[in-house]
């Protein structure tokens, strides 16, 4: 660790990788070194610098004296003589520049590791820390990255940073503003957003989260108002229409609701949280089979970890209970639920036949045969794609979810084939009864 730590601390190409080949010595596998070795290497050739030997020194079995030089933890420190930012000349010890006042040691929004700025990877955990040279968008890329790994404050401060080098970047005002309603300050949030709408009033991203922002606080018109805004700016966005459609659900105004989550699908038929709301919809009025319907669009494009994910899954099973395991693999269940379309095609022959099986006509086997294929490939599809039947064809993992809808279409047109060979006389004759 001591090595790792003073490979963020020397200035020189060589002096680095002398450290991290000091720590493969004593740990060869260690991926931090490995990872910094290589990109120092990287940066050298770069740079033009030749690069000297590099074999791994001998260490010592016993436990090396802390060297003198050596930052404590926690220090933040940087030896650059000039600010990679403004190229002014600076103390060695300085970790804020005291001409353009930006900060040139960055902890890592993964590992809290200090470093340089100049590195574009974490020398410990190897997260990408990103191009200074960018500047505002290398401090917005912390920041966004702090905020996912919540670390809401430091997101707000590395944002202050990108906020003093390009104040009018773009997207730069919704992210401060969502990291502030994160942190629970509401109106510094909506004043922030209100900024960011003034900023891009062409892009549908402010809108929609000024409008969560008062959503949330229960400001219902206000809300209504900023996504009719949204709508009127980017009339095809579908997030507009479904952030409204979202609002009058909450409101229980759900005809309202169902028609802007239908414009949200038309607009984009993939989109799963609006699949989901339109099954809410469905259930709440009692049509069952519509929200049936809804929720499976739902779960095969929302990921089944997420909460909504979850959710749509958990209303399928109580709206459409699966049957327990051991039925849905066993011959009894599967002979139960084919048994039923095959006795519709057995009355229809024998009524064909006068009630006397003697006197089936060939086509009516034919039919029968059709019949019981149709029964096996439809109940395999659509109620039991893992039964014995199934299994003994094609494996123990049953019908993919993908081969169902082709193996059902496959199902009801043999079995209405076979009722139309019974119903449709094919020059079948049948001797008269004796008087």
């Amino acid at each position: 660790q001591a090595w790792l730590w003073l490979s963020t601390v020397v200035d020189s190409f060589d002096d680095r990788i002398t450290c991290f080949n000091n720590v493969l010595a004593l740990d060869p596998d260690n991926q931090a070194a490995q990872a910094g070795l290589t990109l120092v290497k990287k940066q050298q050739v770069a740079s033009g610098l030749k690069a000297k030997a590099t074999q791994l020194p001998s260490v010592q079995k016993d436990t090396p004296k802390p060297l003198t030089n050596q930052p404590a933890p926690g220090q933040n420190v940087t030896v650059h003589t000039n600010c990679p930012f403004c190229n002014q000349p600076i103390g060695s010890m300085d970790s804020t520049c005291p001409h353009c006042k930006l900060p040139l040691v960055m902890d890592c929004p993964a590992c809290n590791t200090l470093m340089d700025v100049e590195w574009e990877n974490c020398s410990n955990c190897g997260f990408e820390m990103g191009d200074y040279r960018l500047k505002s968008v290398y401090f917005t890329h912390l920041a966004t990255a702090y905020h996912e790994y919540h670390r809401t404050k430091k997101a707000v401060e590395t944002l202050s940073i990108t906020k003093k080098i390009m104040p009018d970047q773009p997207d730069l005002y919704r992210q401060i503003g969502e990291i502030q309603a994160a942190l629970g300050q509401t109106e510094a949030a909506i004043s922030t957003l209100e900024r960011a709408v003034e900023l891009e009033p062409d892009q549908a991203g402010p809108y929609l989260t000024l409008g969560k922002v008062l959503q949330q606080q229960g400001r219902w018109r206000e809300a209504e108002r900023i996504y009719r805004m949204a709508v009127d700016a980017v009339p095809q966005s579908s997030e507009t229409f479904y952030a409204l459609g979202d609002l009058f659900l909450q409101r229980n105004r759900l005809k309202q609701a169902k028609k802007h989550l239908e414009k949200a699908i038309k607009i984009e038929p993939q989109h799963g949280p609006a699949w989901a709301q339109m099954g809410q919809i469905h259930e709440s009025t009692g049509k069952r089979s519509a929200a049936i319907r809804a929720y499976r669009q739902a779960a095969g494009l929302l990921e089944p970890e997420t909460f909504e994910g979850k959710r749509v899954r958990d209303r399928l099973r109580a709206l459409q209970p699966r049957l327990p395991a051991h039925l849905s693999r066993s011959w009894g269940e599967f002979t139960r639920q084919i048994t039923g379309p095959i006795l519709i095609c057995i009355l229809a022959v024998l009524l064909d036949s006068g009630l006397r099986p003697w006197w089936i006509h060939w086509t009516g086997w034919l039919a029968l045969f059709l019949a019981i294929i149709g029964a096996l490939l439809w109940v395999s599809a659509a109620s039991l794609p893992q039964n014995p039947f199934i299994c003994t064809l094609i494996g123990n993992q049953g019908l993919d979810r993908s081969a169902r809808p082709i193996v059902a279409v496959f199902g009801a047109f043999f079995w209405l084939l076979a009722m139309a060979i019974i119903l449709t006389p094919i020059g079948q004759s049948y001797p008269e009864p004796p008087l």
